[in-house]
């Protein structure tokens, strides 16, 4: 079954894309929080969120 990829797709590689090239210029960790706040985790927002808060706390 192939794949369907929509501009959402399309959109969220690019942001993730974006957050880890600025990430490893700067080391700034809110570039991963953006990312994983972005992040579907297959509707589980839960986990998003606990991931963004452990980042945040380091």
């Amino acid at each position: 079954m192939e794949k369907v990829i929509n501009n959402r797709d399309v959109e969220l590689k690019a942001f993730m894309q974006s957050c880890w090239k600025n990430y490893k210029s700067t080391g700034d960790i809110n570039c991963l929080v953006e990312a994983v706040e972005a992040a579907p985790f297959f509707g589980e927002a839960e986990l998003a969120e606990e991931i963004a808060r452990i980042l945040r706390a380091r």
